[in-house]
């Protein structure tokens, strides 16, 4: 009986055979391997990366209030009023200035301060969005003037951020506001209405025109209001 022959297209389908599962099983080793190394590194980093949410988040939102700011320089460049600087926006009804009647004077349009809205970084609050408010920003030793109640950006968020904020810019002192900040009252071209809301600080003479701040009394802890505010244009 003549011995058992395999034919040459037989014996090159093994030998491809043998190089496919050979790769697969490397493939394999090689994502186990992966992902050992990614279990571990998440393991290290995990009590670390709330910080980083934290920084990531504060960064964006102090990046967006100085967009904010120069959507306002251009509408003030388009010989607008600062009585016509509107906030007006698809996605919030709250900011429509019945002072403001042409598209040059919108921060939030082309023709006006051309800056896109924005929702704040998921998790630095409870869903709330910018607000766009009148108040005095000064030093608590200064009186009352509704000649110098700026125009301000305000955001709710949390201890986390507020800290991160703080690392970011020259806060305020222990993070106490020793104003009453109008955190409701929406800016529709009326300064002098919001008399009396005031941001300040205890220390002379500093300028502190952006940071955040715990509106409670000291020591501040998670359970007060944290604010991070940013002078999008100074009046006094």
């Amino acid at each position: 009986m003549p011995p058992d022959t395999v034919s040459e297209p037989e014996t090159r389908s093994r030998h491809q055979s043998g190089n496919v599962f050979f790769i697969i099983l490397i493939g394999i080793v090689m994502f186990a391997a992966l992902m050992y190394t990614f279990s571990r590194s998440t393991r290290q980093g995990t009590e670390s990366l709330g910080n980083r949410e934290a920084e990531l988040a504060a960064s964006e939102i102090l990046s967006y209030a100085q967009k904010i700011e120069r959507g306002v320089q251009r509408v003030l460049a388009r010989q607008v009023s600062e009585v016509e600087i509107s906030f007006a926006n698809d996605f919030d009804a709250d900011y429509v200035n019945p002072n403001c009647s042409v598209n040059r004077c919108l921060v939030f349009h082309p023709e006006g301060g051309a800056v896109t809205w924005q929702t704040p970084p998921v998790g630095v609050n409870s869903g709330e969005h910018y607000e766009f408010l009148a108040n005095q920003v000064d030093n608590a030793l200064e009186p009352a003037d509704a000649a110098a109640i700026d125009l301000v950006i305000l955001l709710s968020v949390n201890i986390q951020v507020c800290a991160a904020l703080n690392a970011l810019t020259v806060k305020i002192d222990a993070w106490e506001s020793d104003g009453t900040p109008n955190t409701t009252n929406e800016y529709l071209g009326n300064f002098a209405a919001v008399l009396g809301s005031r941001i300040a600080w205890s220390v002379a003479p500093d300028q502190r025109w952006t940071g955040c701040f715990c509106d409670g009394a000291a020591p501040c802890d998670a359970s007060d209001p944290h604010y991070f505010y940013h002078v999008l244009y100074r009046r006094g």
